[in-house]
């Protein structure tokens, strides 16, 4: 294995397959604790860059999971993020 993809999850140090640092991206949807239609919230701001930076400074790629509306286009908190 030389990608892995942790979900849900920020690493604490750049993930390593015996002894040797692996290409990785974490997976996290947008609403809090996970990909809810009802969720009013999403992830704040401040979360969503603490994410990217946590994944990018460990050499890592964030994938922020935002889904569509039943008409296709993104609501209003996943646009203002």
């Amino acid at each position: 294995m030389d990608f892995i993809s942790p979900e849900q999850v920020k690493v604490a140090k750049w993930p390593e397959i015996n002894g040797k640092r692996v290409s990785w991206e974490t997976c996290q949807t947008f609403s809090v604790p996970g990909l809810l239609r009802d969720d009013i919230h999403g992830k704040v701001p401040h979360n969503c860059f603490e994410l990217l930076i946590e994944s990018v400074s460990k050499g890592g790629n964030l994938l922020l999971n935002v889904g569509p509306t039943a008409r296709g286009v993104f609501d209003i908190r996943a646009q203002d993020r």
